[in-house]
């Protein structure tokens, strides 16, 4: 699952979704020590999943990324979603001063 995806929904429906993927994690590992799990790499994209979720739960304990959760929030709701302008990367010194204005 992409992280833009799960940005979309809400604490809540995070926690759920974190609370599946652990019952996923435990199936699997179950699975893997009885040998019955043919493909190891689900584990793996299991646990994945499951950081991402923890990742965004934290980042909104936190206010990180909050600009990016409403963007995902508007698009998930339909709206337009206003961009800022870009900005241009600052120069260290004007051309005067590099001429050698002494």
């Amino acid at each position: 699952m992409k992280a833009s995806e799960l940005r979309a929904l809400s604490d809540s429906e995070l926690l759920q979704k974190l609370r599946e993927l652990d019952k996923e994690l435990l199936n699997l590992r179950f699975q893997r020590d009885t040998g019955q799990l043919e493909n190891l790499r689900a584990i793996r994209s299991v646990r994945k999943d499951r950081a991402r979720v923890l990742t965004l739960l934290h980042e909104r304990r936190l206010g990180i990324n909050e600009e990016l959760t409403r963007k995902a929030m508007a698009i998930k709701q339909g709206q337009a979603v206003e961009q800022a302008p870009k900005r241009r990367a600052r120069r260290s010194g004007s051309s005067a001063e590099s001429e050698g204005g002494s």
